[in-house]
Order: C-alpha cells, then structure tokens, then sequence
C-alpha cells in the first residue's frame, strides 16, 4: 500500500474507521472522521477474527453518491491454516442512506454468507467504477465454533494471504 493513499485522513485515521460501528445494525452518519475514501484505484483490506468462525453475513455501508461509491466487493474467506474455505465476488452494494429516503444517518446492506467451513482471515477488494472507493463501514456477523453468537468484527491488518 503506497503511502497515505487515503483521502483528507491519514492511513491510520482510515482504517480505524473501517470497522467500527459496536453493532451490525448501527447506523452511521458520513462524515470527514467517518469515511474511508481512496482516489485512484480499489482498497485491499484483510482482516484476522483471531480464532475461527462461521460467518453469517457481511455488513456494507456504501458511500451516499454514484461518483464516489464502491461499485464492486470481492471477499476471499480463509480458514486458520490460510486455505480457501470460499469466495464471494461481483456483490454490487446499493448506494448508502437509509429508509426515509435521506442521506445519513447510512444503514448496512447486509449480504448473507454461506461457506462449507470455518473461517478466520478475510479479504475483501473494494472498487469503483470511476477509481473512487468511499465507504463508512465493514462489518461480519458470525457464531464461533462453540455455539455462542457474537457480532464479529474482526481488525485489519498489514498482511496479504
């Protein structure tokens, strides 16, 4: 990842931002200090869940416009050993907003996922259609392999599979 390749927030700023809304269905307002915004091309983000899981659904909260929006999400799922447990690619995410019609507060779409094992590192490839990725938020629902439920979000971190 080249230096700084986010838009008006530093990398560190961006990626604490990409992963933390406290529920899966938590709405977020777009905002400077809410949104990831890559210029130029598609994000590549990993993220570890620290212990293996079967993931449920993914979680989306795309940008509010057409010229700035994520067009495209690729999720590469991994199990501890990095094996490919599955893949889920083309998902066209709608446009954020939510219900009333209004821009913010920007409610997920939720994409549901079914995969033959468990899961424990996922990559996902964000891209626009212009070269314009701006997004709010990324989140995985998931049950851990001792039955208890739990909203994981996972943390992203510098490491390609």
């Amino acid at each position: 990842m080249a230096a700084e390749p986010f838009v008006n927030r530093s990398t560190a700023d961006s990626l604490a931002s990409v992963i933390d809304a406290s529920t899966a269905d938590q709405p977020e307002d777009h905002r400077q200090s809410t949104h990831i915004w890559v210029s130029g091309g598609s994000v590549e983000l990993d993220f570890d869940f620290g212990k293996e899981m079967e993931v449920k659904t993914f979680h989306f909260l795309n940008y509010l416009t057409e010229y700035f929006d994520v067009d495209d999400v690729d999720l590469r799922f991994f199990d501890a050993a990095h094996r490919l447990v599955g893949v889920m690619s083309d998902l066209e995410p709608e446009l954020g907003g939510n219900p009333s019609g209004h821009f913010n507060p920007i409610y997920a779409q939720d994409f549901a996922v079914s995969l033959p094992g468990p899961v424990r590192f996922v990559n996902v490839v964000l891209s626009g259609s212009n070269n314009e990725v701006d997004f709010n938020n990324i989140g995985f629902s998931a049950v851990d392999y001792m039955g208890t439920a739990t909203d994981q979000r996972g943390a992203p971190f510098e490491r390609t599979f």
